[in-house]
């Protein structure tokens, strides 16, 4: 199966030009972290706050399964597997980690179907669908996953996604039944904190995105509660109101992201080849959500988050 799905890659590969990687390198971003937090965000403080919550949730569920199933099989690479053909350059490196199944179809999938399935319009089904096409062959044409990757990536994010949506018909209008929820969700999945877990810096690092998936979780559930209690912020009705919301999420969410990173990069915090780098990534993680989606809005309540008659 390896070799026939080798085969298939190298037929793409034979084909590619440098234009044609950049193209596809643009078109796998969307399937992204950063477009991910980018559309929460959005989807949070400027449209409904109720509705991103089921994204949230698929998105983080999503999340969470990918690396959880990951760091299980420890599928390797399709160019570690083969030296008979070259990947694109452009996409090493962010293809780190195991390959099966592949997470920027799974994303992908989860996002765009999730958002689909709440919005419901005829115009965001044809977007969502054709992205998580073009999204999951990109995969394959840059040479960094094989087919069944990215076949079982769109299985789970569909499940993901479907999930997501019933649950949160019964439960959208009752607070504590969707913590209780998440909190559940994200229970699964704390046997494989130490299931994964290596002290082998080479070893935790094919793994690192599920420890900072599911620490980012646990800052969305922690912020959520936060933001429930001392907030509750509704939309606005005035537009102007929403995105000075956002800017202010999305400046709290790069302040928090880079600004940790270059504070954990200084020398007296572990660097590359000890664990503790690994541990620094999901703090910094942690506090992307819980600062973002809890702790800015409480900050501001008086101020962007008043509310309103």
């Amino acid at each position: 199966m390896k070799d026939f799905e080798i085969e298939i890659i190298k037929s793409l590969r034979s084909i590619a030009t440098p234009a044609l990687d950049v193209f596809f390198r643009i078109i796998t971003f969307l399937g992204e972290q950063y477009v991910l937090i980018i559309v929460i965000a959005i989807l949070y403080f400027l449209f409904d706050k109720k509705k991103a919550q089921e994204v949230v949730f698929a998105v983080m569920t999503t999340l969470c399964l990918n690396n959880a199933i990951k760091g299980l099989i420890k599928y390797e690479r399709p160019f570690v597997y083969s030296q008979d053909y070259e990947p694109a350059d452009i996409a090493l490196s962010e293809a780190t980690g195991y390959s099966f199944p592949s997470g920027h179809s799974q994303n992908a999938t989860t996002l765009y179907t999730s958002l689909a399935l709440t919005f419901k319009k005829k115009s965001l089904i044809i977007i969502a669908i054709s992205l998580i096409i073009l999204i999951g062959f990109s995969r394959i044409y840059l040479g960094v996953h094989y087919p069944k990757d990215v076949l079982f990536g769109i299985i789970f994010g569909l499940a993901c996604s479907f999930f997501s949506y019933f649950v949160h018909k019964k439960i959208k209008d009752n607070f504590k039944q969707q913590i209780l929820i998440y909190s559940i969700a994200l229970l699964v999945f704390v046997p494989f904190l130490f299931i994964l877990w290596s002290n082998n810096y080479q070893e935790l690092e094919l793994v690192r995105d599920f420890y900072i998936s599911f620490f980012f979780s646990l800052g969305y559930i922690c912020a959520i509660i936060l933001e429930h209690k001392y907030v509750d912020f509704q939309t606005s009705k005035n537009l102007k109101t929403n995105l000075l919301r956002l800017l202010g999420a999305i400046g709290s969410i790069l302040i928090i992201y880079v600004g940790l990173k270059v504070l954990f990069g200084l020398k007296i915090f572990p660097q590359e080849g000890n664990v503790f780098k690994i541990v620094f990534d999901c703090i910094r993680y942690f506090l992307v959500s819980f600062v973002g989606l809890g702790l800015y809005p409480l900050i501001f309540k008086n101020i962007l988050f008043k509310k309103e008659d």
